[in-house]
């Protein structure tokens, strides 16, 4: 639903797509969707399983690097 609402947003429009959705004003939408997303996205992470460890430390990698160069350097040392 929100593909399909929010283009036209972003865009822009004089008056919203919707005035109401299910009761909800045009303003209170995105603040549901945001709930919403939020409960299907810890479902679904519930559901699958953990990706393997290599997958794992690549995405520490990527948050915090400085944080594997350190190890890096400690391994070499000992």
């Amino acid at each position: 639903m929100g593909a399909i609402l929010s283009p036209p947003s972003i865009i822009g429009t004089d008056e919203p797509i919707l005035n109401s959705f299910f009761g909800i004003n045009a303003q209170g939408v995105g603040v549901v969707g945001m709930i919403l997303n939020f409960i299907v996205s810890f479902i679904v992470s519930r559901m699958t399983p953990e990706p393997p460890l290599e997958i794992q430390q690549l995405i520490e990698n990527v948050r915090a690097p400085e944080l594997d160069e350190v190890e890096t350097k400690t391994a070499s040392n000992e």
